[in-house]
């Protein structure tokens, strides 16, 4: 009899070995891999949308991801940005903090059934997220895209949704440009339209109205910055390819709606409900224009004390840089070095009641233009201008600087910056300069502007 049981426990062992090495082969056929090695000591999570598994790996664990949405990825290379289509999607997590966190999971598999340790595998973006700590790279990196003659005053730029960007230009000539490939290592920079002088001699912001047509302003100015009253006017770029076939090698551009009451425009936003319906700021007057590029009329939209520009400023200019963001219209007034917002209808009017606000006041001489990114979150990017510095305001109102110093060429004059928009782009932000063409540094020192391409994957 006792033979016979170590026969039948023998017999029932074997057959749970080979239950186990079914299983094991079955597991095997279903996971694909995906391996990358750490290069850089950063780890991150990434979501792709394509094949049922990830591995990676950190000192003493691996993690396999069966069928899960979120994979951890050790050491991403900064290239797979460009090849990947959801590249943007990668948070950084410092390794000694994730093996620190993570326990080893070949041990737990040890205790853990495949279901369960399924389970546990889904909960693993959460306990990261959790313990994950961040650490800046500050300055962040940058390359030249391309640089202009000096003197060269790049005053708008706007990234259009299939990467390539549109620049304008407020000296010596109002002039727009197409920049072509700005993700490859030689972008094509192809000029668009050059107004005749005696029309308008500076071209300021610019932005998409519906697909393929853009509005812009023009104008007259005496120099730069003091713009004459009653030129400017909003105009229209269509770069739409049926409109070009009627008229080959020629940019279509026409006046939408002249402002005989307004003086410099600067700022320029769309409407949410309605992207014909555009927010100007006029930077000599003081306020923002509501403007029905349809109908092809204006009037005052808002009026507020935030707006004019302070008595003792250089020059007649107040309000410069204006966007709509999350139920606010939020602007910089130049030399006040302050930023304001209110809250707004989606119609484009000041909600009932609504006042401007104090959001923030930096200690600059000049702020400019500025977006908020990566991908409409709520961290306000700021150019400075006279301070050649890149500045980021946090939703709680810190201030950092991310690229730049008073007395250095790298942003020199930096007047606008933008977020890519294709997929795996979109933690890149393109900046354009003046060149510090009107604040030279150390008062002689000036460049042609240019057009750069800043990595905020190091900003936290």
């Amino acid at each position: 009899m006792q033979v016979r049981r170590d026969v039948i426990g023998e017999s029932l062992s074997s057959c749970n070995r080979r239950e186990e090495a079914e299983e094991r082969r079955s597991e095997n056929r279903t996971l694909g891999s995906f391996r990358r090695k750490s290069t850089n000591g950063v780890f991150g999570v990434y979501g792709p949308k394509r094949g049922p598994s990830a591995f990676a790996e950190v000192p003493g664990v691996i993690v396999r991801a069966f069928g899960s949405p979120v994979y951890m990825v050790a050491g991403w290379p900064p290239q797979a940005r460009s090849t990947t289509p959801d590249a943007a999607l990668l948070t950084p997590f410092h390794g000694d903090m994730l093996a620190n966190t993570i326990v080893n999971l070949q041990g737990i598999m040890g205790f853990f059934s495949f279901a369960r340790f399924f389970a546990l595998v889904a909960l693993l973006p959460f306990l990261v997220n959790a313990a994950a700590e961040c650490r800046p790279s500050l300055p962040l990196p940058y390359r030249v895209l391309h640089q202009f003659p000096d003197p060269t005053y790049l005053q708008s730029l706007y990234v259009r949704s299939n990467g390539d960007i549109l620049l304008t230009t407020a000296w010596p000539k109002g002039t727009i440009y197409y920049v072509s490939g700005p993700t490859t290592k030689s972008p094509k920079v192809t000029q668009v339209y050059q107004f005749d002088p005696e029309v308008a001699n500076v071209t300021t912001s610019i932005i998409e109205t519906r697909p393929d047509v853009y509005a812009f302003f023009a104008g007259q100015q005496v120099h730069l910055g003091i713009g004459i009253n009653g030129t400017f006017g909003v105009w229209e770029l269509d770069l739409r390819p049926t409109r070009r076939r009627l008229n080959p090698g020629k940019a279509i551009v026409r006046e939408l709606v002249h402002i005989p009451n307004g003086g410099l425009l600067s700022g320029l936003d769309v409407v949410p409900d309605d992207p014909s319906t555009l927010l100007v700021a006029d930077s000599t007057v003081g306020v923002v224009w509501h403007v029905d590029t349809v109908a092809r009329k204006y009037k005052l939209g808002i009026q507020d004390p935030g707006m004019p520009g302070p008595p003792w400023a250089a020059t007649q200019f107040g309000i410069d840089g204006l966007q709509y963001h999350k139920g606010y219209l939020y602007w910089t007034n130049s030399f006040e070095a302050r930023i304001y917002r209110i809250r707004m209808t989606r119609k484009g009017f000041a909600a009932p009641g609504a006042k401007g606000e104090l959001f923030k006041e930096v200690r600059s001489f000049f702020l400019d233009n500025f977006t908020f990114g990566p991908r409409n979150s709520d961290t306000m990017w700021v150019a400075t201008n006279a301070d050649n510095r890149l500045i980021t305001v946090s939703p709680d109102g810190n201030v950092t600087v991310v690229l730049g110093e008073p007395d250095e060429l790298t942003v020199s004059g930096v007047v606008q910056p933008a977020f890519g928009k294709l997929p795996g782009d979109t933690n890149t932000m393109y900046a354009i300069t003046s060149g510090a063409f009107n604040f030279p540094i150390n008062g002689t020192v000036t460049e042609g502007g240019k057009l750069i391409a800043v990595d905020t994957r190091g900003y936290c």
